[in-house]
């Protein structure tokens, strides 16, 4: 029942700002939607940035320590450098407000600073709680701020209380973060009551040492963050935001696919893959990692029919022809979900191995080439080819990632000729980042 409503709440969540683009698609049309995609685009991708994945590493020294006063120290380190981060944020968004400059950017800067910050900290306060074992409280933390604004806004929209604009949503999606992070800092208070907060010893050469760890972690976060929402700034730049619109609808639907494949199969098996890779158990994690590409596979085939066979109906259903997609548009995009779905098998191999450096050096790799590709192509064939683009960068990282994970599971648990058991051989390397 508790993992039920884990489930339902995290898909409520994901699923709110899929509302919030047919909301915005019915009674906004491709430009509100296009704008809408912008300010969700840049926010998924800085909201990495500005973290530095340093939850990475404190997560790591929360689970080192045993007493509540030393796991304080913890929090209030973390806390204090995300502090500093929040105020170089909005201090230079305010310089650029005051420049005017901020006229010049494709979102609306002051809420974008504010729902940044917030968001973040929201992010940051149900981390803390999964590892806090408080699931429930990051659960809830996780729905709100992620996508229950969404249904709340479009409810208001509907029944008249907001207008039908993208600032609408950005009004809620601020609500919502204040919210999370109101529960968030009640619980977070009550669970320390009592305790001296301070910061961990030797401040600045602890503060390195978590940066040194989480780097190529931060790496692989901003360059996937990148890789999925860069198309639509460059599509902006070179065609209009109307047919970032266009385009951010239909691949805000078939993103439904990973979202789906992660849901009902991914959740499940990314920690029985790492406990078998850290225990050596070789034949439980190749049958693990069979499993789960099938698994991916099957789901991904019964996700994309229906998303194949309704393309035609849906901007009719919402009376919107300007949100037409062509077949050839809405197969790519599916295509493009797909293959984003299949490398997260191989990517989980290579997290489970501690291989973070190819992960890193695979999609860094995979951005620079879509950017390079959307640069060169898009503004003279369009969004179908930004949609072909996706596919290829997609199918070259599953490619790339699939042969690494083979390479690192050079398994023979064959008994050697002798009779005498083979020795399982260590699915997990030593990490290349210190401990």
């Amino acid at each position: 029942m508790r993992a039920l409503l884990s489930l339902i709440l995290r898909l409520a969540g994901v699923g709110g700002k899929f509302v919030a683009m047919l909301v915005l698609a019915d009674v906004g049309g491709t430009t509100e939607v296009g704008h809408f995609a912008l300010f969700f685009g840049a926010i998924n991708v800085l909201l990495f940035a500005i973290g530095l994945d340093f939850h990475l590493f404190a997560i790591r020294e929360l689970l080192a320590r045993r007493t509540l006063a030393a796991r304080a120290r913890i929090v209030f380190g973390q806390a204090t450098m995300n502090g500093a981060i929040y105020v170089a944020v909005l201090g230079i968004s305010l310089i650029l407000i005051i420049s005017g400059a901020a006229a010049l950017l494709p979102v609306p800067l002051v809420w974008f600073a504010a729902i940044l910050v917030l968001d973040h900290l929201a992010q940051e306060f149900s981390r803390l709680f999964l590892i806090l074992k408080r699931p429930h409280v990051a659960n809830i933390i996780y729905a709100i701020k992620t996508g229950l604004w969404g249904w709340v806004g479009a409810g208001a929209i509907y029944v008249g209380w907001l207008g039908a604009s993208a600032d609408s949503f950005y009004l809620a999606w601020l609500v919502a973060d204040i919210l999370a992070i109101l529960i968030g800092g009640s619980v977070a208070l009550r669970m320390l009551s009592g305790v001296k907060t301070s910061l961990p010893k030797d401040y600045r050469m602890w503060i390195r040492r978590g940066l040194k760890v989480s780097r190529l972690f931060y790496l692989t976060s901003v360059t996937t963050m990148c890789l999925a929402y860069l198309d639509r700034f460059v599509i902006a730049e070179l065609i209009s935001v109307e047919q970032v619109g266009r385009y951010a609808f239909w691949q805000s639907i078939t993103s439904l696919l990973p979202v789906v494949v992660y849901a009902m199969a991914g959740m499940h098996f990314l920690p029985r893959l790492v406990e078998a890779s850290k225990r050596g158990k070789v034949q439980e994690f190749m049958q693990l990692r069979k499993s789960f590409l099938l698994q991916t596979i099957a789901i991904s085939a019964v996700v994309t029919v229906p998303i194949l066979v309704a393309s035609p109906w849906v901007p009719l259903l919402l009376g919107k022809s300007e949100f037409a997609a062509g077949f050839l548009l809405v197969g790519l995009l599916t295509a493009a979900a797909c293959m984003n779905t299949l490398w997260q098998v191989p990517y989980q191999v290579l997290y489970a191995a501690n291989d973070d450096r190819k992960l890193a050096v695979t999609l860094t790799s995979a951005t620079l080439l879509s950017l390079l590709l959307n640069l060169c192509l898009v503004g003279i064939f369009g969004i179908t080819v930004a949609a072909a683009i996706s596919v290829l960068t997609n199918g070259i990282v599953y490619v790339v990632l699939d042969r690494h994970a083979r390479r690192h599971l050079p398994i023979d648990a064959q008994p050697h000729q002798t009779g005498a058991p083979a020795e399982a051989p260590s699915l997990s390397k030593q990490s290349s980042l210190p401990s």
